[in-house]
């Protein structure tokens, strides 16, 4: 997990797509993001770009990347709600079996719902896809 990443809270659409942009032809290669600050697949369209100007250079363009993205408390209210909402972050992010990112939720409601299994399914679900 790189060092400095680039923080993403209240930037949107093509904005949040040039600056993550920006921040990859830079060197930075961590992208902090949630689903609630609703740019998760402009941020996708940035690193699809990086990944066409590089032409995949890494090994793995993708994993090349790290990616945090956080759940917000309602979509952790339980099981069903948390699982859902994880397979939709790895949608939206375009992310799969590859890769190895950080899921994380807001607030303290983890434990409740058992959010390192679903973390866990989530990477089994991305393998299977």
């Amino acid at each position: 997990m790189p060092r400095l990443g680039l923080g993403t809270f209240k930037v949107r659409g093509e904005d949040a797509t040039r600056s993550t942009l920006a921040a990859l032809r830079a060197g930075c290669r961590h992208v902090d993001t949630a689903s609630c600050y609703r740019n998760e697949e402009a941020i996708r369209d940035a690193i699809d770009a990086w990944n066409d100007e590089t032409k995949g250079a890494a090994a793995d363009a993708d994993a090349a990347v790290f990616l945090t993205s956080k759940l917000a408390p309602s979509e952790i209210s339980d099981q069903a709600r948390t699982r859902e909402a994880l397979l939709g972050v790895l949608a939206r992010l375009g992310r799969g079996a590859s890769t190895e990112d950080l899921l994380l939720p807001f607030g303290e409601l983890c434990d409740v719902v058992g959010f390192t299994e679903y973390n866990a399914e989530a990477a089994r679900y991305a393998a299977e896809t």
